[in-house]
């Protein structure tokens, strides 16, 4: 199984950590056993567990990024989780407040900021493959 994470590279910073972070809780909470117990260092000091598998973080534009969701409802691979991060999650105060309005709120109308994937090795990377990383 592999994991990416694709995010608008024109965002400001903050945006594309909490876009990673929103992310990243929607994949542990829906995608058991990605993170791996709890490990002590040298001095017996106890750090909880991390994610157990690579996270590469890539870089789509908002255009395109729209269009990488489009291209994923139309093939319909089941085997793959797909959690999508849109600027109407990204400005909602409360969850009740963004579930109202995700609810009056078309895709056309909405931005996506990051797109989250999570299935087979070789479904991931035909939808990602030829993605360039973050930076």
């Amino acid at each position: 199984m592999k994991c990416v994470m694709i995010i608008d590279p024109s965002l400001p910073l903050g945006l594309q950590v909490n876009t990673a972070a929103g992310l990243g809780v929607s994949l542990a909470g829906k995608v058991g056993g990605l993170v791996g117990n709890p490990v002590a260092d040298a001095d017996s000091n106890v750090y909880q567990g991390i994610v157990n598998i690579p996270l590469p973080i890539l870089s789509l534009s908002a255009d395109e990024l729209k269009k990488k969701c489009l291209e994923i409802a139309a093939k319909g691979d089941e085997s793959l989780e797909v959690f999508i991060f849109s600027d109407v999650a990204q400005r909602s105060l409360s969850y009740d407040d963004y579930e109202r309005n995700m609810a009056n709120t078309r895709f056309q109308d909405m931005s996506i900021l990051g797109i989250c994937l999570y299935g087979p090795d070789k479904s991931v990377n035909k939808l990602s493959g030829n993605l360039k990383m973050l930076r």
